[in-house]
C-alpha cells in the first residue's frame, strides 16, 4: 500500500522542493540546512535513495514510504500495555488510515517524525518496565533523529517533558495535597475561562484582553489536559526518577556523545557546512516561532476536527471511547515489578501511567496544533497516532475478554450482520421524508419509508432472541466488533480514493498546494520534442520564477533548461523552442511570445487547493440549520461520500495556472498529437 505505484502522482509544491534539494546533494552540489525546509534527515535519506535506485518521483518518496511501513509494525512493541489485540488493531488502523497512508506516499518529514516519536514512547515505557539501558539509548537516539527531521518534534518534546514533570509531582505530592492542587487547578480553569469570555466583550475602547486571547486559549486547553490526566496517575511507588538516576554515568556519556555526533554530522552535512549547527538549533526555533504570526493556510481553529471527521472517523470514535473509559474507570495502583523482571502484563500502576500519557498526549496535541498559526493537512498525522493507540487500548480492553469461538457458535455472525443492516436502515430512514404530498415522487418516498420500517421491526425479533441468548455484555462486544469492521471497510474506501484515485486532484482535502497531472503531461511533451530534435534531454527550455519550484525538479536532467526570473529580456527567445510561464508573469511575457505568432500555447494547472469555503465559516447555528435543510444535507453527503462539489475540475476556482509555449516549427511532432 505504501510502495505500489508511488511515483504516479505529480509532485506537490513542497515535495518538489524537498526532492530537488535532495537531488542536488546526490548530484554533488552539496546541501545547506535551511529551517524553512525543516531538518536535514529527509534530504540525506532521499539522496541515499537516489544513489541506490536513481532519481525519480518514486525514489523521492521511498524513504517516507518505508517509514510508513515501519510505523505500522511499531505498536506491537507496546503490546505489554496495549494488549496483544490492542497492538495488532492499532497497527491495522495505521495500515488503513487515509491520512497516514497518503502522507506515507509523500516526500515530507512527518512520517519519519512519527516513527521517531513512537520509538521514543516505546523506549521510555520499555525502559521503565525492564530497566534495560539499551532502551534508554534507543530513546535518546530517536530524540536526536526527531530533532534532525522536523521542528514539530519540539512539540512532542514539550508534551513528554511536562508529562514527566507531572509524574515527578505525583510521586512527591501526598493525596491530600494533590486534591488541594486539583481544586486550585480547576479554580484557575474557571479564572481563565472568565478572562477568555471577557475578551469577547465589546467596550468603548480597545479591550486589553483581545491580544491575550490566543495565549489564554493555549493555557486553558493545556491546563484542562493536565487536570484530566494528573488525578489518574498512580501515586508514589513507580520510582520513575529513581530508575533514570540509576543509569550509569558511562552510559549517559556514551549515549549523549553518540546523539551529539549524529546531530552534528547531519546538520553540517558531514562537516561541510558548519553554519548548520546554528540554523539547526537557535535558527530553527527563531524561524518557526516567527511563522506563528504568519498563519500560513489561515485555517479556522477547528480545521483538524474537519479532517478527522472526513478521514479518520475510525480512530476518532474508538479513541474518544477510550478517553471516556479512562475518565470513568478508577483502579487501585500497584508498584512496578522489581528491576530486571519482565512480566508479560503490566501492573495496574504501569497501565494507568501509560493510558494517562496517551490521554495527555492526545489532548495536549489537539490543543497545541489547533492553537498553532500554521495548520496544514499533513500535520493531522500527529493527531492520528495518539488516537490510534488510545483506540487500540480501548478495543483490547473491550473485545479481548470475549469468548469469540463460543459467541460465533451462539450466533455472533448473524447478529452482527443484522445489526449492520439495522444501522443501514436507520440511515435510509433519515434520508427519506415521508408523507410530504400525493405526487408520484412523494408517494414513492413514503412507500420506501414504510417498507424500511416494517423490515426493521421484523428484524428486531431475531436480534432480541440472539441478545437474550448470549447476554447483554457479549452482545455489546459483538456490536462493538461489528461497528469496528463496518467503519474499517469505510476507512479502506476513503483511503483508496485519497491515495489511488483522487491523489493529485483537489477533490481530496489532503491535496493541498498540489500540482496537477498537467505537469507530467507537459514533461512528456517536452521529452518527446527533445528526443526527436536532439536525441537526448538537451532541449533548451526557459521557465520563469513563478513556476520554478515544480519545474526545476522535473527539468533537472535537461542540461539546457534555464530559469529567467520574472521578465523575458532581449535575446532570451533566440534559441528557446519551449517556454514555461506561471500565472503571475503572463501580463509581462505573453505579448512577447505571441508577437508574430511564433509560438503556440497550451494552458495547465500548476497548483490547486481544495474548496475551503465549505468549512471556513461554520458556526453552531449554521450546522443546526444545515441539518434541518434536506438540500444542505444532500450537499454535505455528496462531499463526504462522493467528493462531489458544485465546481468541476475544469473550472476549479482555487488554482494557479501556467502556460506551455512551443515554437510553431515544432508543431508537426509527437507533441502536437498528445492531449
Amino acid at each position: 500500500m505504501r510502495l505500489w505505484d508511488v511515483g504516479a502522482r505529480t509532485m506537490s509544491h513542497d515535495e518538489a522542493l524537498h526532492a530537488y534539494y535532495a537531488w542536488r546533494l546526490y548530484a554533488g552540489e552539496g546541501y545547506l540546512h535551511n529551517p524553512m525546509m525543516h531538518g536535514p534527515f529527509l534530504f540525506h535519506a532521499t539522496a541515499l535513495a537516489y544513489a541506490l535506485f536513481g532519481a525519480s518521483d518514486a525514489t523521492a518518496r521511498l524513504a517516507p514510504a518505508l517509514f510508513g511501513v515501519v510505523l505500522v509494525g511499531l505498536p506491537y512493541l507496546l503490546r505489554r500495555w496495549l494488549g496483544r489485540w490492542g497492538a495488532l488493531l492499532s497497527g491495522f488502523m495505521l495500515l488503513i488510515s487515509p491520512v497516514t497512508l497518503f502522507y506515507s506516499r509523500y516526500i515530507r518529514h512527518d512520517l519519519p517524525v512519527l516513527v521517531w516519536t513512537l520509538l521514543m514512547v516505546i523506549a521510555l515505557f520499555q525502559f521503565m518496565a525492564t530497566r534495560d539501558c539499551r532502551w534508554f539509548q534507543v530513546g535518546i537516539l530517536a530524540t536526536v533523529l526527531a530533532l534532525c527531521t522536523k521542528e514539530v518534534s519540539l512539540i512532542f518534546g514539550f508534551i513528554g517533558l511536562t508529562f514527566l514533570a507531572l509524574i515527578w509531582g505525583r510521586e512527591r505530592v501526598s493525596p491530600l495535597v494533590g486534591r488541594r492542587w486539583r481544586w486550585l487547578g480547576w479554580g484557575v480553569v474557571v479564572l481563565l475561562a472568565g478572562l477568555f469570555a471577557a475578551g469577547w466583550i465589546k467596550t468603548a475602547g480597545e479591550n486589553p484582553l483581545v491580544a491575550a486571547q490566543p495565549y489564554l486559549n493555549l493555557a486553558l486547553g493545556l491546563l484542562l489536559a493536565v487536570l484530566l490526566a494528573f488525578p489518574r496517575l498512580p501515586e508514589a511507588g513507580d520510582r520513575w526518577f529513581a530508575a533514570l538516576s540509576a543509569i550509569g554515568s558511562r552510559t549517559w556519556r556514551k549515549t549523549l556523545l553518540a546523539g551529539a555526533l549524529v546531530f552534528v554530522l547531519l546538520h553540517t552535512t558531514f562537516l561541510t557546512n558548519v553554519a548548520g549547527l546554528g540554523t539547526g538549533t537557535a535558527g530553527a526555533v527563531v524561524y518557526w516561532l516567527a511563522q506563528q504570526g504568519v498563519q500560513r493556510g489561515n485555517q479556522p481553529w477547528y480545521y483538524y476536527a474537519v479532517l478527522l471527521a472526513l478521514y479518520e472517523f475510525l480512530p476518532s470514535l474508538f479513541g474518544a471511547l477510550g478517553l471516556a473509559r479512562f475518565l470513568r474507570v478508577r483502579t487501585g495502583g500497584k508498584s512496578l515489578p522489581e528491576e530486571g523482571s519482565t512480566p508479560r502484563s503490566p501492573t495496574a500502576s504501569e497501565e494507568r501511567t501509560f493510558v494517562s500519557f496517551l490521554v495527555y498526549w492526545l489532548l495536549a496535541s489537539l490543543v497545541i496544533y489547533s492553537w498553532a498559526g500554521e495548520k496544514m493537512p499533513w500535520l493531522t498525522v500527529h493527531l492520528v497516532l495518539p488516537l490510534v493507540l488510545l483506540g487500540g487500548w480501548f478495543l483490547d480492553r473491550t473485545l479481548s475478554s470475549a469468548d469469540w469461538p463460543s459467541l460465533f457458535r451462539r450466533g455472533a455472525l448473524p447478529l452482527g450482520l443484522m445489526l449492520a443492516l439495522l444501522v443501514y436502515m436507520a440511515a435510509r430512514l433519515l434520508s427519506v421524508q415521508p408523507f410530504q404530498g400525493w405526487s408520484i415522487w412523494d408517494l414513492g418516498d413514503t412507500g420506501q419509508w414504510v417498507v424500511v420500517v416494517v423490515v426493521a421491526l421484523v428484524l428486531l425479533w431475531p436480534v432480541g432472541r440472539l441478545v437474550r441468548g448470549m447476554g447483554w455484555r457479549p452482545a455489546w462486544q459483538v456490536a462493538g466488533a461489528t461497528l469496528f469492521v463496518g467503519l474499517a471497510l469505510l476507512t479502506v474506501r476513503f483511503a483508496w480514493l485519497a491515495s489511488f484515485i483522487h491523489y493529485d486532484t483537489p477533490l481530496e482535502y489532503l491535496v493541498y498546494a498540489h500540482s496537477s497531472a498537467d505537469v507530467k503531461r507537459t514533461m512528456d511533451q517536452i521529452e518527446a520534442i527533445s528526443l526527436r530534435d536532439t536525441g537526448e534531454r538537451e532541449l533548451r527550455v526557459l521557465y520563469d520564477d513563478d513556476s520554478r519550484w515544480i519545474f526545476q525538479w522535473y527539468l533537472r536532467d535537461y542540461s539546457n533548461a534555464e530559469m529567467f526570473g520574472r521578465e523575458l529580456e532581449a535575446g532570451d527567445l533566440d534559441d528557446a523552442p519551449v517556454v514555461i510561464l506561471g500565472g503571475e508573469t503572463w501580463e509581462k511575457n505573453v505579448p512577447e511570445l505571441e508577437l508574430g505568432g511564433d509560438y503556440c500555447r497550451q494552458d495547465g494547472r500548476l497548483l490547486w487547493w481544495p474548496l475551503e469555503e465549505v468549512y471556513r465559516t461554520l458556526t453552531p447555528q449554521k450546522i443546526v440549520a444545515a441539518l434541518r435543510d434536506p438540500a444542505a444535507r444532500r450537499k454535505a453527503w455528496d462531499i463526504f461520500w462522493f467528493r462531489r462539489y458544485e465546481h468541476v475540475l475544469s473550472d476549479w476556482p482555487l488554482r494557479h495556472d501556467y502556460a506551455l509555449f512551443v515554437r510553431q516549427d515544432l508543431r508537426a511532432s509527437p507533441w502536437d498529437g498528445l492531449p
